[in-house]
């Protein structure tokens, strides 16, 4: 005989037990044990949905919870809102006094810089004005050398000049006096041949005398032998002797006083030459 077909059977849950989950899921069904057949008059089930809300109170409570929700989600967004805003503030706040504290830091450290560059400026200026200073200091001194060495050149060479003026002088001066002696000398030379003709003039002028009258003495002894022979009476007249013209006087030869005697230039000591 065949056996009825096994229907699974709903286990009642308790009174006052809310079966429906947090997600609203359909109740828990726990299957029963089949029964071996009907032996008794069956019995009209309990009611299984006794004490679970129904549709319309579930979306009530959903509907109150979802407010509650919304309300619990606002309150916390406002509170949220207010912290973030809070520690927004708090944190710009505290932005401001560490860049108050980090400004004043910033213009101390660049104020400790800002003195120490014009330290080591004053120093590096200090150093170019002593450079500057020493460096006039040389220039001065190589001027004053300059300066020296120049005015001694300048003294060598002016003693150097009037040596050279002097002996200059003194040659032309021996110059002149060698050709004002040559042309003495000349003269001198001219007179004494001059004399020396004269002086030959006059001695045959007087050969040429004596040789007349020896001839005239000759004359006159003949002419006495004669007389004397021919005891003739003797001439009245008696040819005077050839008068001779004294010889021209000659003036002496003019004397010259000798030239001046020169002294030597005196001696220079040689001038140091300098570096």
């Amino acid at each position: 005989m065949p056996q009825p077909a096994q229907h699974p059977s709903v286990a009642v849950a308790p009174a006052g037990v809310n079966t429906v989950n947090a997600g609203g899921a359909a109740p828990v069904v726990v299957p029963m044990q089949a029964l071996s057949g009907p032996t008794q008059e069956p019995r009209m089930p309990e009611s299984l949905t006794v004490g679970i809300p129904d549709p319309a109170s579930i979306d009530r409570q959903k509907a109150s919870h979802a407010q509650n929700i919304e309300s619990q989600l606002r309150q916390g967004t406002v509170i949220l809102d207010q912290q973030l805003k809070q520690q927004t503030a708090y944190l710009h706040q505290m932005g401001e006094q560490q860049k108050r504290q980090y400004g004043l830091k910033v213009d101390e450290q660049i104020k400790h810089q800002e003195m120490s560059l014009t330290q080591q400026h004053n120093q590096q200026l200090l150093m170019l004005q002593q450079a500057a200073a020493q460096q006039k200091v040389a220039l001065d001194q190589q001027a004053n050398a300059l300066l020296l060495e120049y005015g001694q050149k300048k003294s060598q060479e002016d003693l150097l000049m009037s040596q050279y003026m002097f002996q200059k002088e003194q040659y032309e001066a021996q110059i002149k006096y060698n050709a004002e002696m040559s042309a003495l000398q000349q003269q001198a030379m001219q007179a004494q041949q001059q004399v020396q003709a004269q002086t030959q003039a006059i001695a045959q002028q007087a050969v040429t005398a004596s040789h007349q009258a020896h001839a005239a003495q000759q004359v006159s002894s003949a002419a006495a032998v004669s007389a004397a022979n021919t005891y003739a009476a003797p001439p009245s007249t008696f040819a005077m002797p050839a008068t001779y013209a004294a010889p021209p006087t000659y003036a002496a030869a003019p004397t010259y006083a000798a030239p001046p005697t020169y002294a030597a230039p005196p001696t220079y000591a040689s001038v140091r030459a300098y570096a």
